[in-house]
């Protein structure tokens, strides 16, 4: 219990300084950084939203249609350049074996929390696969706080992977099924 109220007062202490305008409905999308962990926080855009649908057979078998993915990066020329590594967290549509199920966003979550990874930032499916075996067990953990949605390791050899070419911004994208909860935004990382 400590640990958890530990990640909030990292995710209160990110988000308290990028405050935005109630009204605004871009999303309020953070990264931080500091000496033991690193947290990613995304904005839920549509809080009433209540059921969440899981493998409801519109996309392909076994494609990836929940997912909160976090890649590092740097600007350069007014353009976004990510670094090697990058993680998330994602559900595949397993539809033929599971079948269509209508949940709360955190049954959603509960279900599909240990499924967070490293990866490596390639288009190339046999790229992402070669990740270092001291990488591959790295887990990325998932809660649900109120309206955002929270990945974060504890991880010290992860979080050097990740962040020790000192990125400065992230591309965060949050992918669902549904337009008015699925966004990219870029921040810039806030290394404590």
């Amino acid at each position: 219990m400590k640990y958890l109220f530990y990640v909030f007062a990292i995710c209160l202490s990110f988000s308290s300084s990028y405050a935005k305008d109630i009204e605004n409905r871009e999303p309020e999308c953070l990264v931080g950084v500091d000496s033991k962990k690193f947290v990613a926080s995304f904005q839920i855009i549509d809080k009433d939203q209540k059921i969440w649908i899981i493998n409801d057979g519109s996309n392909e078998k076994n494609e990836i249609n929940y997912s909160w993915m976090v890649e590092p990066g740097l600007i350069k020329n007014g353009n976004f350049l990510p670094v090697k590594y990058a993680f998330g967290v994602g559900n595949r549509n397993e539809y033929e074996s599971k079948g269509r199920q209508e949940n709360s966003l955190s049954v959603l979550l509960e279900e599909i929390k240990n499924s967070g990874t490293i990866y490596i930032n390639s288009p190339d499916k046999k790229s992402r696969q070669k990740i270092s075996r001291n990488l591959e067990n790295i887990q990325i953990h998932m809660i649900l706080n109120k309206d955002e949605i929270i990945l974060y390791s504890r991880d010290i050899e992860g979080k050097n992977a990740i962040f020790s070419s000192k990125p400065t911004h992230a591309r965060m994208t949050m992918r669902t099924p549904y337009k008015s909860q699925s966004y990219i935004c870029l921040v810039e990382i806030d290394y404590q």
